[in-house]
């Protein structure tokens, strides 16, 4: 039915189509899945912001871990500090 990472509806053959009743197939993945998570929170210097994002998608055939992006930031009033980490 195409692309094996794509749902089209319009691709399901139905009866009067020659492909209809020849292949029974069904699909799942989780490919696409991101995870990720805020944390904020006061501290005595300042604002602290932790985000942390993986999504499990690198291959068409593989479903490893990928980093997407990790940040750390402080904010205070007179200065910010940032560390960032995003994917490629």
């Amino acid at each position: 039915m195409g692309n094996p990472n794509m749902f089209i509806t319009g691709k399901i053959p139905v009866q009067g189509q020659d492909d209809y009743g020849k292949d029974e197939t069904f699909a799942l993945h989780a490919k696409q899945t991101r995870l990720n998570s805020e944390l904020r929170s006061p501290t005595p210097i300042g604002s602290l912001k932790i985000y942390y994002e993986n999504d499990f998608f690198n291959t068409e055939s593989s479903m490893d871990y990928r980093l997407v992006e990790r940040l750390i930031s402080l904010l205070s009033r007179s200065r910010a500090l940032t560390a960032n980490k995003t994917k490629n």
